[in-house]
């Protein structure tokens, strides 16, 4: 596929690993497809930017000793490797912690050859405050779900699933959720 990245990368092997990369989760390949899936495809859907390239960046988000080390290491690489926009459909104020406070600093202000990476970070889905990374950077743009009916997505909106966007200052937009 002409815009699949020609290099991605497992966050939990080595670099120098000669096995494929392993992607983990059922999250990460439907949010690539909303965001860079080909028009013409004879499928009856295209992505938002259906010309971009789309590099995969993968961690089981498995909570372990040096997990927030394996997170940073994916956005190191990405922003070292030109991406111009990190899109992380991940949260958890469980994660913070200085080295990926560091690695979303340097993809904010060294990627592009120091025009800066677009950051993006899902605010949360636990009808509470945005939650980590989200919140930890004003110049990460928090994204946080909205039901069919056009609100917030709560327990209590149209679509009747039981959980809820998260909300607050850092909210920078709102998408479709569910």
């Amino acid at each position: 596929m002409p815009n699949i990245y020609p290099i991605s990368y497992d966050t939990e092997s080595p670099l120098d690993d000669p096995e494929p990369s392993t992607v983990y989760g059922n999250h990460g390949m439907p949010c690539a497809g909303i965001i860079g899936a080909q028009s013409n495809n004879e499928i009856g859907v295209a992505g938002i930017a259906p010309d971009c390239q789309v590099m995969s960046i993968s961690n089981s988000l498995l909570f372990k000793p040096n997990i927030q080390q394996e997170l940073a290491n994916g956005i190191n690489f990405a922003w070292q490797n030109n991406a111009s926009i990190i899109n992380n459909s991940w949260e958890d104020n469980a994660l913070e912690d200085d080295v990926l406070d560091e690695a979303i600093d340097n993809a904010l202000t060294q990627g592009r050859n120091g025009l800066g990476t677009v950051v993006v970070f899902a605010a949360g889905n636990d009808d509470s405050n945005v939650s980590y990374p989200a919140n930890s950077n004003p110049d990460i743009i928090a994204v946080g779900a909205l039901s069919p009916c056009g609100e917030r997505k709560s327990p209590t909106s149209c679509d009747t699933e039981d959980w809820g966007s998260n909300f607050g200052n850092e909210l920078d937009i709102m998408a479709p959720g569910v």
